[in-house]
């Protein structure tokens, strides 16, 4: 082990304090930070929070950029290793519509790293980012089937309710057959359409 060791994946604490400042302009105070990975291309960081991933750039130009993906919404990572460097690339359905698109043609020309859903670091700090990457994996998983879930739920409920209109045929049905009032069947019927 060398004298120089570089501190690349834990708490804020890692962070530059230009990464540090722009983090804090982008979360509210409610938001916990879960853990942060620091990048190679300029000053990059990829900030996982517990709804979110936040992919902070600050260029040494004074300009930076940053791009938020909520679990909910991620379809897939990967990682694509190249000589000296890899990339965690995060698709969204946006993302995946570009790939196939003409969109695609077009961000084909320009490197990963100048991409927004990419997060650029060193080939040999692979090993220290999988078990970070497998926590990414895992949040979307649970963000995802907590959303199928409630839409899951909604789709009980509809399910379990009948159709209105099959509800007033059999009012109808028993106010023809003398079941029901008049009376009573405008108050089902209120009843049902208020529902």
């Amino acid at each position: 082990m060398g004298i120089f060791t570089e501190k690349v994946a834990g708490d804020i604490s890692i962070l530059n304090k230009k990464l540090t400042s722009l983090l804090k302009n982008n979360i509210s105070p409610e938001e916990k930070v879960l853990f942060c990975l620091q990048g190679s291309m300029d000053p990059q960081a990829l900030i996982a929070l517990a709804s979110r991933i936040l992919i902070i750039e600050s260029h040494y130009l004074g300009q930076h950029k940053t791009a938020s993906f909520f679990y909910r919404d991620i379809t897939s990572i990967e990682t694509e290793k190249g000589i000296f460097f890899s990339n965690l690339k995060i698709y969204t359905a946006i993302e995946d519509d570009q790939k196939r698109g003409a969109i695609a043609t077009f961000l084909a020309f320009l490197p990963d790293a100048l991409l927004h859903n990419c997060f650029a670091f060193e080939n040999r700090f692979l090993p220290t980012f999988l078990p970070y990457f497998e926590k990414i994996r895992a949040l979307i998983q649970e963000n995802t089937k907590s959303g199928e879930s409630c839409n899951q739920k909604k789709d009980d409920s509809k399910a379990a309710k009948p159709n209105i209109a099959e509800q007033i045929e059999k009012l109808s049905n028993l106010r023809q057959s003398g079941a029901l009032t008049e009376e009573e069947y405008l108050q089902a019927k209120k009843k049902i359409l208020e529902a």
